[in-house]
């Protein structure tokens, strides 16, 4: 799906319609939010601007990319406002949540398992149609978890797709329609 490595087979539909061929880069302006088994934050920028990284299209020529910029310092009282809901719903512990608007305090100064939640913030807060999450509940504190499963099972409710791959049966048995078996590709067993 994410094309870094090309697939043997099998095809994309999103609505109905086909993106086999799409690029990585494109994957945001269709709204689909992904993480990867490793952390994938950019650990040059402080715990704020990797939240608010995924607002901005960064596909789009200089001139664009200022404006949507601006847009977004401009809505910078919404956005944190955001981001607090979205802190207080995963019950995110007090000492992460102080750092959150803190705009020099680097994302590598967080435990992995925070650094993660930072990772699954930035695409939740993108509001993405799809998700596409590799373990998104590795090294994350059980009590997170939990909240976790709250939220993303009201997402999906609300009509989120997730492609959720994860060895924790625990966490999917909380939110999954369906949950597939698989090795080396090939489904196992299906649980609806």
């Amino acid at each position: 799906m994410c094309r870094l490595t090309n697939p043997d087979s099998g095809e994309l539909y999103i609505n109905g319609k086909s993106y086999t061929n799409i690029k990585p880069f494109q994957l945001s302006k269709l709204r689909i939010g992904r993480s990867f088994q490793r952390i994938r934050n950019w650990n040059n920028l402080s715990i704020y601007d990797n939240l608010l990284i995924n607002l901005t299209n960064k596909h789009t020529g200089f001139i664009d990319y200022l404006f949507q910029y601006k847009k977004i310092k401009k809505n910078e009282n919404n956005i944190q406002e955001k981001i607090q809901l979205l802190a207080d719903s995963l019950g995110i512990e007090d000492h992460l949540k102080n750092n959150l608007f803190n705009k020099s305090t680097p994302v590598t100064s967080l435990s992995l398992g925070e650094q993660k939640l930072i990772e699954l913030m930035r695409i939740f807060i993108s509001e993405p149609q799809v998700l596409l999450l590799d373990e998104p509940s590795v090294g994350i504190n059980e009590n997170i978890i939990k909240n976790l499963i709250i939220y993303l099972k009201f997402q999906i409710s609300q009509g989120l797709g997730a492609l959720i791959i994860s060895h924790d049966e625990n966490f999917l048995n909380g939110f999954a329609n369906k949950i597939l078996y698989m090795s080396c590709g090939k489904i196992l067993e299906q649980l609806n």
